[in-house]
């Protein structure tokens, strides 16, 4: 019953979608909110950037104006673009939690996987 509501949904989404002329459109709608930010992070705020944006937001294009932003604001605060090697903690290293791919993404950059331990809290039993 699932698999029928899962496949329902991406039929409304990419009806909601339209053309591709309409999706240029709203792209550049988005491009028009954002304003100086575009100038900003160019690699960052690229179509396919914007498009997963709007298309995770159902093509609402305030939605993705918002979540963009905040997602810029975040950006200019962690700078996960400038993270090397040696900012990672030794210990992340020597326990294998951490690790740079033997592989590139399709930019040719670095790929860093990171493993961080998942921590449960169980507060009470019953048996």
């Amino acid at each position: 019953m699932s698999y029928l509501l899962k496949s329902n949904k991406s039929w409304i989404s990419q009806e909601k979608a339209g053309t591709p002329d309409e999706q240029q459109d709203k792209i550049k709608e988005v491009r028009e909110l954002l304003g100086s930010l575009t100038t900003e992070m160019p690699a960052f705020l690229s179509d396919g950037t914007i498009r997963r944006f709007l298309r995770a937001r159902n093509w609402s294009t305030e939605q993705a104006t918002k979540a963009l932003k905040e997602t810029v604001k975040w950006r200019r605060q962690y700078r996960p673009d400038k993270i090397c090697w040696e900012d990672i903690p030794g210990r992340e290293h020597e326990a294998r939690r951490a690790y740079i791919a033997d592989y590139l993404d399709k930019n040719g950059r670095m790929v860093f996987i990171s493993k961080p331990p998942i921590k449960v809290h169980f507060t009470n039993w019953i048996i």
